[in-house]
């Protein structure tokens, strides 16, 4: 809004204003619901802890391609199991591990929730799953054990 004595708005103002989503679209229905972020589902699953850690553990997928969003990261490990059942394990593997070390070490609740911490460990557990392979083969436990311990490793540096 213009002050009293009709002076431009400051600059920040006016981009905010620019920016600022329409009021149709805050809360969309229906398909549309998925899109975005979804805040409101960090928010309602903030007292179901088993819920809540499904959910920063696909957003921590969802992170490797810098969206956070439960849905693209179902998407994505759906995408890496179809490919391949031991890296799509993996990489799941190395979320959940870093994503449950941050809750132990009682990391930022906001970062955990929003999936932060999962994304270097997917990319371990990725990694390990590719070496994995290649190396004394697939399945092999020793791999799990590594993609665990570096993947929560990964939290703590963080």
């Amino acid at each position: 809004m213009a002050t009293t004595n009709d002076e431009p708005l400051p600059l920040h103002e006016l981009i905010s204003r620019i920016l600022a989503p329409e009021p149709s679209f805050q809360n969309p229905k229906g398909l549309l619901s998925g899109l975005g972020t979804i805040q409101a589902l960090n928010q309602s699953l903030a007292n179901q802890p088993l819920l809540d850690f499904i959910n920063a553990t696909l957003r921590g997928i969802s992170q490797v391609i810098f969206v956070n969003n439960p849905l693209s990261g179902l998407l994505i490990l759906a995408a890496m199991f179809i490919q391949s059942a031991w890296l799509g394990g993996m990489s799941l593997l190395g979320t959940a591990s870093a994503t449950l070390m941050a809750i132990v070490l009682k990391a930022n609740p906001a970062a955990i929730q929003n999936g932060v911490f999962g994304l270097n460990a997917m990319l371990v557990g990725a990694a390990m799953a590719f070496f994995g392979a290649f190396g004394n083969g697939a399945w092999n436990p020793v791999w799990a054990i590594a993609a665990i311990i570096l993947s929560a490793i990964t939290a703590v540096v963080m």
